[in-house]
């Protein structure tokens, strides 16, 4: 009977760890990638090929700039935050808040398609 208890409660203790670990790890995951904003384009043009296909400025929270990056078949595209940082070397940081595969524009109804 002891080592049924003790099998039960190395069980929910492991479990608890594993848990904590997964938590801990998808927190982690939620803080998106930052840096120079040259060093941040350049690695989207020349290690992805990907290339601005939209933007937009950014009003709330911290003023910037939101850009759509994509490769010429929509392979992979990302979505870029730039806004001012003096720490960084070229003045700006840019954070990748977002990336996947199968880019594919929309039209906007209404809106000027040129």
């Amino acid at each position: 009977m002891r080592w049924i208890i003790l099998i039960g409660a190395a069980a929910i203790v492991a479990l608890s760890v594993a848990y904590w670990l997964l938590a801990e790890a998808a927190f982690a995951q939620q803080t998106p990638p930052c840096g120079d904003a040259d060093r941040v384009e350049a690695l989207l043009t020349e290690r992805h090929g990907e290339r601005v296909v939209g933007f937009g400025v950014v009003e709330a929270g911290v003023a910037g700039l939101m850009r759509i990056w994509a490769t010429p078949g929509g392979e992979t595209w990302s979505i870029t935050v730039t806004a001012a940082n003096e720490r960084m070397p070229s003045g700006l940081a840019t954070c990748i808040v977002g990336s996947g595969t199968a880019y594919r524009p929309a039209r906007i109804e209404g809106g000027d398609q040129s």
